[in-house]
């Protein structure tokens, strides 16, 4: 099995669901398989684990040139059971989206 670490950006919410961007670094972990004779991908029962996937599972598999990505297609009960991030209400989200704009707006007349 493989490693990589690699560096790269992600949007964090702060308090008030503002944004801002940190570097962080993640572990991929990959492992070699063979394509079956019927077309079939089986990864090892560690890459599985790491990803969270279990015998009987829904994945979504998206294309790309040469690559697929493998994803767990979540069960309403494992939903439910994600830590919850932030709570707010619709109309509070707009107000702070409008705000968070006008500081843009604001910051980009600024700059020029």
């Amino acid at each position: 099995m493989n490693i990589m670490i690699y560096f790269g950006k992600i949007k964090k919410i702060r308090k008030k669901y503002k944004y801002s961007d940190f570097l962080y670094f993640d572990m991929i972990n990959m492992d070699e398989v063979t394509v079956g004779k019927k077309g079939g991908i089986f990864p090892k029962k560690k890459i599985r684990n790491i990803a969270g996937i279990s015998p009987g599972d829904r994945v979504l598999i998206s294309a790309s040139s040469n690559q697929l990505i493998i994803k767990k297609i979540l069960s309403i009960d494992e939903i439910f059971e994600l830590p919850i991030i932030a709570t707010a209400t619709p109309s509070k989200i707009e107000s702070e989206l409008e705000e968070e704009g006008n500081s843009q707006r604001e910051r980009s007349t600024n700059d020029t």
